[in-house]
């Protein structure tokens, strides 16, 4: 869709054009519930994020600034929908305590996910245990810095790192007894 199309496409939306939102959503459904997925511990906890997300991306449309960044705003809302519903939810997942880093932070997630196509990667990264995956969702593959992470989850900086040292070791383990990979770091 050319920039003049999505440029069109968002000033119908914000004149809550029915049709023109159901475009909208329609265009984003793939990418932005694959997001949702990574984040969520079950499928009905992904379709609960994801249209909430949706439900803010059309209420919050009306401010957006600059649609230049539409695909970017929309991710921002649904990372921050994903970790509010994290939170929310928090008394019902599993909490893995703080624990000392096992080892430096390196790009091998970079080399574990490369191997993986995009279902793989999603059926691994939902079996990651509940603070794990968070952590390693928005260090790794939404570039948050740990520092936003403790901000965000309400922990600190040394625990989100650890969390997601402990969230490549779990990764490392699982792919190697599944003979995906046998990457060791």
């Amino acid at each position: 869709m050319s920039q003049s199309n999505i440029h069109e496409l968002v000033a119908r939306c914000q004149q809550n054009d029915e049709r023109a939102q159901f475009a909208l959503y329609n265009m984003n459904k793939a990418k932005l519930k694959g997001l949702c997925r990574r984040y969520a511990r079950s499928d009905e906890d992904a379709e609960d994020i994801f249209q909430e997300a949706f439900v803010q991306v059309f209420r919050s449309l009306p401010s957006l600034q600059n649609v230049n960044t539409l695909n970017a705003w929309m991710r921002q809302i649904f990372v921050r929908t994903a970790i509010n519903y994290y939170k929310k939810h928090l008394k019902n997942y599993e909490y893995v305590g703080e624990a000392p880093l096992m080892f430096e932070a390196t790009s091998d997630h970079v080399l574990i996910l490369s191997e993986l196509s995009r279902e793989e990667l999603l059926q691994v990264i939902k079996k990651l245990p509940d603070g794990y995956r968070v952590v390693f969702n928005m260090y790794a593959l939404d570039g948050f810095s740990h520092a936003e992470i403790a901000e965000h989850l309400g922990i600190t900086e040394s625990t989100s790192k650890s969390q997601y040292s402990r969230a490549k070791e779990w990764l490392r383990n699982k792919l190697s007894k599944e003979g995906i990979t046998n990457i060791h770091g």
